[in-house]
């Protein structure tokens, strides 16, 4: 092996080619290459079909090699033309959240062949072993495309990581290396030329170039005419040879002249550029122009590191040479025996000998001979760690050494490098947090705090107005009092009524008024916040209780305070489920967002006694108490919501971070900061994500991954409404009076008290056993219980006996039970949580506006299709409802993901990965959200005595030393 003073005697460049002697034997002994190319451009798809998947296997065996510390995110990064480049990112589970140095590598492969996997293994390597976060991106290729495309992608890349490195938890200031293998490395040097021109920021700190070429025969000048040798020379190398090298240049047509493919040549010079670490085959036709490139960066003062193993061919370490023997090795990790002589090697920086490796090290090189991942160099020779404790010598040592180690049972001879990082390299990794502080992390908001219980039930005022509100209705309708007041008189019959007409345009209109105030949400959520707009919405809400309250005897004066309060209630409908999903831990976040469903349960009773104890009152008190009961909700919330805190997920979406911690510790008074602050900067830096991903517009609801998103939650809504729960809500009374119950109101009394007790089982159930399959059987029930009721009411003599109302009621209240566990109360967890934060109040505000259309849509066709005179379904309505729920229950299973468990930032991930519905609940995230998830997961007691621990366990080690 030679280093740095090669480049200083170009005489002996030639002697690096000469046949390497293991090399040869094992050649002799059967050893094939690895990787096969191919000379005819036709077949180029096949040799990707080849070489792809032993990129993909050697890249599965490194990562499950680091036992789950290492974790994989597949990411998407746009280029000009819209295209989105494929990479894969590493990261370590003891990475700190505070940020780390970002290494970013190019696949080689001749511009034709390559994938993001082909540069995984020293990407899951530095992720490890450095706590880097580490990027493996694939670019276009040819024959798809032509020169310059491969370059122009790469730049848009490098631009857009340097913009989104927060986002992806890279802190660029310490340390941002750039490189590649072979077409990689030529990517990666006109690049980086590129970034110093144009003062790219964060700036490149070190360029890792492993076997890359430089300048291009049809370019050389006469400068380098005398040492451009090994393109002859080499010309039948065993992994690359003059053939292959005249395919890539037909498929890929270059520009010979032009700097970025022959940036030897690029006109601004070689100045200023960062350190550099090459590593150069021997035995390759690129050698000579790597070194050329070498000795031009050390002439212009570039702090440069060169490493050129003799008589080894082109990329020898990612699979040269397969032997038929290495299948009978159990073989182990390919990284460890390198890195245990880095640690031996930084201890001391000159030893006498290297280190015995033993059996496991020699299954180790074994693996890096095979070729099923790449050489541990490529990054440790782009990097330097500052250790605490080790002598500034020993840990800026660039020392370099060979061993060779025998394996006697094998009788096979192996050689590996190994070589600690030169002290030139600007990339610095601070220390990981503590980890055991992070491994106890797991439960740390599972208990419900005082502050967010009492938020939770405040907010619960909501969900009663909503029921009072709509349950006064229903009940109203069928009182003899009201009818005589502001109904007709039927003289045929010689009784008062409400027509049809009237029915349908009072319980439609105000859905209407739901619809708008759902979309007034939209508008003034996200400039006012959660608790001003619900402010607003109560005092709408006092504005429309006061008109109705005021009405003499016109019906439409009532509906027109209906439809005002129904603005307000919209406007509820879409903000307290957010609120409550954006303050909830996420172990009780579920349980939490119930309270409003919860409570428009207990508001349904409450209103439905009060109906069930005035209805046979022959004054005004019978409709107009009710009515003025509206108003006693919006007064004790407006009283009490100046002291309600804000969301901190909305105040940091709006910039105002120290506000968003002191929200976010009075919700979490128990809390430690450090952790406070750790949840904070994580939620920011999501936040800074999404905003990067949308920019909040109304159409971004239906761009993208947010597309997805959206449906689900018009689909949720929607089908709520569709199944019925709409239909009882305003015609409860009507339809049991129509279906022949005599105490119509008592019925409607114990279903009311029948949804509050059912809903109350979903504090639990959600958080339990999830949302998903709970919403399918729920469907599947209730589908079985409205047809049952059609059937049971709506044929035969017997429609209205005890027996048969008796089993209709029975099926009834079997409906009333699954739809408050399932649609009535997951529906709005999901809505709450599947949006997105920054598109979230506009994604709600459009699912349940389109929720409301549908109801509108029943409340207005009901009394046509349900009344006698018109289509007279009567009982029988329950077949239309019940199918509703078949299709509900089969469009859950198809697109409803699980979204229990995870956290608010992690469903951001799934769904920008485009992760099934069928594998939402065990794919594992690794972004933000991911950490997002342990912070919040962290039981303060057991934090808190963590923290103790800790802290005694600090004073003993100080004690010891």
């Amino acid at each position: 092996m030679a280093s740095n003073s090669i480049l200083d005697n170009p005489t002996r460049w030639e002697r690096l080619g000469e046949p390497d002697g293991e090399l040869e034997q094992m050649l002799k002994d059967g050893a094939k290459p690895r990787f096969t190319g191919t000379h005819d451009a036709s077949k180029i798809h096949e040799m990707r079909k080849r070489w792809h998947p032993l990129f993909k296997a050697g890249a599965d065996d490194v990562l499950r090699e680091t036992g789950g510390e290492v974790i994989e995110t597949e990411i998407f990064i746009p280029t000009r033309d819209g295209y989105q480049l494929r990479g894969l990112l590493y990261r370590s589970r003891k990475t700190p959240v505070s940020g780390a140095p970002l290494v970013l590598l190019f696949h080689g492969g001749g511009f034709c062949a390559g994938n993001a996997e082909a540069e995984a293994p020293g990407c899951i390597t530095s992720a490890q072993a450095h706590g880097c976060v580490s990027i493996s991106l694939e670019y276009r290729m040819a024959p798809e495309i032509k020169f310059p495309t491969p370059w122009d992608d790469c730049w848009d890349a490098l631009v857009w990581i340097c913009a989104n490195a927060s986002k992806l938890g890279a802190d660029l200031s310490l340390g941002f290396v750039i490189g590649g293998t072979s077409a990689g490395g030529h990517l990666a040097i006109p690049l980086v030329h590129k970034a110093r021109d144009e003062k790219l920021s964060p700036p490149v700190t070190g360029v890792y170039l492993n076997a890359s070429p430089a300048l291009a025969p049809q370019a050389v000048t006469e400068e380098y005419k005398a040492l451009y040798r090994s393109r002859e020379t080499l010309s039948s190398g065993l992994s690359l040879t003059a053939e292959s090298i005249s395919l890539y240049d037909r498929v890929m047509e270059p520009e010979f002249s032009s700097p970025y493919w022959s940036p030897l040549l690029w006109p601004t010079g070689h100045a200023n550029l960062p350190p550099h670490f090459f590593q150069v085959c021997g035995a390759d036709m690129l050698r000579d122009e790597a070194l050329i490139y070498a000795r031009q960066l050390k002439q212009n003062g570039v702090p440069t590191e060169v490493v050129v193993y003799q008589g080894m061919p082109h990329v020898f370490c990612a699979g040269a040479v397969e032997s038929a023997s290495l299948s009978l090795l159990n073989l182990d990790s390919p990284f460890e025996s390198t890195f245990a002589c880095f640690q031996f090697q930084t201890h001391d920086p000159f030893p006498a000998h290297a280190p015995d490796l033993g059996q496991s090290g020699v299954r180790d090189l074994e693996r890096i001979w095979s070729g099923t991942s790449m050489l541990e160099v490529s990054i440790l020779g782009t990097a330097q760690i500052s250790q605490p404790g080790l002598a500034s010598e020993a840990a800026t040592s660039s020392y370099i050494k060979i061993a060779s180690v025998v394996d006697q049972e094998l009788s096979l001879s192996v050689r590996t490098i190994f070589c600690t990082f030169p002290s030139s390299f600007a990339l610095h990794s601070p220390v990981p947090a503590d980890t055991s502080q992070i491994a106890h992390a797991m439960h740390f908001f599972e208990e419900l705090t005082g502050p967010t219980l009492v938020v939770a039930l405040f907010c619960s005022l909501g969900g009663l107005s909503f029921g009072i509100d709509f349950g006064y209705w229903s009940g109203v309708l069928g009182m003899e009092q009201f009818a005589k007041v502001f109904g007709t008189y039927n003289a045929s019959e010689d009784n008062y009524h409400i027509p049809s007409s009237w029915k349908s345009a009072g319980s439609g209109l105000p859905m209407a008024g739901l619809a708008m105030g759902a979309l007034l949400s939209g508008f003034v959520g996200r400039p006012l916040g959660r608790v001003r707009t619900l402010q607003l919405s109560y005092v709408i809400a006092l504005v429309g209780v006061v008109i109705q309250s005021t009405a003499i005897t016109s019906y439409w004066q009532i509906t027109v305070g209906r439809i005002i309060t129904a603005v307000a209630l919209g406007i509820l409908a879409n903000t307290v489920p957010a609120y409550l999903a954006e303050v909830a831990p996420l172990s009780v976040r579920g349980t939490l967002v119930n309270f409003y469903q919860f409570s428009i349960g207990v508001g349904a009773v409450l209103v439905a006694t009060c109906n069930w104890g005035l209805y046979q009152r022959t004054d005004q008190w019978a409709y107009r108490t009710p009515i003025i009961l509206q108003a006693v909700l919006p007064l004790v919330f407006l009283a009490g919501s100046f002291f309600m805190p804000e969301s901190p997920r909305w105040l940091l979406g709006i910039g105002k971070a120290d506000e968003a911690r002191r929200e976010l510790e009075r919700l979490r008074p128990r809390a430690d900061r450090d952790i406070i602050d750790q949840e904070i900067q994580l939620i920011a830096a999501a936040e800074e994500e999404n905003k990067a991903l949308s920019h909040g517009t109304w159409l971004d609801c239906f761009s993208n991954t947010n597309l997805r998103r959206t449906l689900i939650m018009i689909g949720v809504q929607s089908f709520q409404q569709a199944q019925g729960i709409s239909f009882m809500s305003q015609y409860s009374v009507v339809f049991f009076q129509a279906i022949g119950f005599e105490d119509a109101y008592m019925i409607n009394v114990l279903m009311s008290m029948c949804m509050a007790i059912s809903s109350a089982f979903a504090f639990y159930l959600p958080d339990r056993f999830g949302r998903r399959w709970i919403m399918i059987v729920s469907a599947i029930i209730m589908a079985a219980s409205l047809c049952s009721v059609a059937g049971i009411t709506g044929f035969g003599p017997q429609a209205t006996s005890k027996s048969t109302l008796n089993g209709a009621m029975a099926a009834i209240f079997l409906w009333q039970i699954f739809t408050s566990i399932g649609w009535s109360s997951c529906v709005w967890i999901i809505t709450a949580e599947v949006p997105t934060l920054v598109l979230r109040e506009k994604s709600i505000t459009i699912a349940t506006v389109c929720g409301f259309c549908v109801s509108v849509l029943i409340s207005f066709v009901s009394p046509y299709i349900q009344d006698k005179g018109y289509g007279g379904l009567e009982g029988r309505i329950g077949l239309l409802y019940g199918g509703m729920s078949v299709a509900a229950a089969v469009w859950a299973f198809l697109f409803v993901p699980e979204t229990g468990s995870r956290g608010l930032e992690e469903l951001d991930e799934l769904f920008r990965n485009q992760v099934s519905v069928f594998k939402f609940n065990r794919y594992e995230t690794s972004g933000i959200g991911a950490q997002i998830h342990i912070v919040e997961g962290m039981p303060h007691q057991r934090q808190l005595a963590d923290k103790e621990a800790m802290e005694e366990k600090a004073a003993e080690a100080a004690q010891m030393s």
